[in-house]
């Protein structure tokens, strides 16, 4: 694996310990995060304070969609 992606990876997981990764595919990474304890503010910080240094040129969050918790419920 690309040591970028690994240097993202530890930094997500030093930010979020709670999150773990949902899908991963081209370099874009998909997490999962609990809302227990997440402060959007940190996060938003701590990653423009970091996107250059860890090579990312593009992030965001969102909600989980109806058909996120759908499969999530109702696929094995």
């Amino acid at each position: 694996m690309d040591l970028v992606f690994v240097r993202v990876k530890d930094f997500v997981k030093h930010l979020l310990p709670k999150a773990y990764i949902l899908r991963e595919f081209n370099g874009s990474f998909v997490y999962q995060v609990p809302c227990e304890g997440f402060e959007a503010e940190k996060l938003f910080i701590e990653m423009e304070k970091n996107k250059d240094r860890l090579k990312i040129s593009d992030w965001g969050i969102s909600q989980c969609s109806l058909e996120d918790v759908f499969q999530k419920i109702c696929v094995p």
